[in-house]
Formats: structure tokens, C-alpha cells, sequence
């Protein structure tokens, strides 16, 4: 008799990583929400289908360290800009149906993100943004 072993079905996570930004403080800035002047946040990711999740995805790369000031932890902030728009790794499998968010701003929890929006299609292949996380 031969047994065969279950395939893994789940989808697969990679890194996410920060594309732009939605909207840029005013001469004076008051900010919108929590992204405050200053403001310290990072971002991760889990890729899910209906067999299950993938793991959390390392804290998101937020490329232009210079201008974004990414620190070891994974914490970003700009000082001109906010509500990042974060683009979410492909899964090379092509299993992925649909994404949790999670965001941490520096001294507070690690929550879910339930607001935003998507652009692209996570079955076609190609990136898809997550936008102006209002919550």
C-alpha cells in the first residue's frame, strides 16, 4: 500500500515592500488619524487562501532608507509624507487569494488593518497595493 502525504495547499508569503506614499502633510503640519508629524509605523503581512494562511511576512522594506528612515526594527516615517502605499509580494505559487494586513505603530500593539483598499488582482501574478489605511 502506498500512502500518499497531503500537499500543502497554503498559500506562500515574501517581504512587502513600501512604493509610495498617498498624501503629503501641509507648510503646517497636523497629520491625519495617527500618522502624525513623526510618526513611527511598520507593516506585515499574511497571504491567505481557503486552505489556510501563509506565516507573517518579515516587517515590510521600506527601500529609500535615507528618505524613509527605516530602522532596524523595521520602523519607517517620513517626514513630508503618509499613509503609505505598500506593495505585496507576489506568491510564486500562485495560491494566494486574498491578504491580512498588520500594522504597529512604535509604542503601541500590533492590530490588523480593516480599511483600505487593493489594487490589482492577487491571482493574476501581478503586485497588488494596499492604500490609505484610514483605520
Amino acid at each position: 500500500m502506498v500512502t500518499l502525504s497531503p500537499l500543502n495547499k497554503k498559500p506562500v508569503v515574501g517581504r512587502p515592500t513600501l512604493s509610495a506614499w498617498s498624501n503629503a502633510f501641509a507648510t503646517t503640519p497636523a497629520g491625519e488619524g495617527r500618522f502624525k508629524p513623526g510618526y513611527r509605523v511598520r507593516y506585515r503581512v499574511v497571504h491567505v487562501n481557503r486552505f489556510g494562511e501563509s506565516d507573517k511576512s518579515d516587517w515590510l522594506l521600506a527601500p529609500k532608507v535615507n528618505e524613509d528612515h527605516q530602522d532596524s526594527q523595521g520602523y519607517f516615517g517620513n517626514a513630508t509624507y503618509y499613509f503609505p502605499q505598500i506593495a505585496l509580494a507576489v506568491d510564486p505559487t500562485g495560491r494566494t487569494e486574498g491578504y491580512r494586513i498588520f500594522r504597529q505603530f512604535q509604542g503601541d500593539v500590533e492590530e490588523e488593518v480593516t480599511g483600505g483598499r487593493y489594487t490589482g488582482d492577487p491571482i493574476s501574478g501581478k503586485t497588488v497595493i494596499f492604500d490609505d489605511f484610514m483605520q
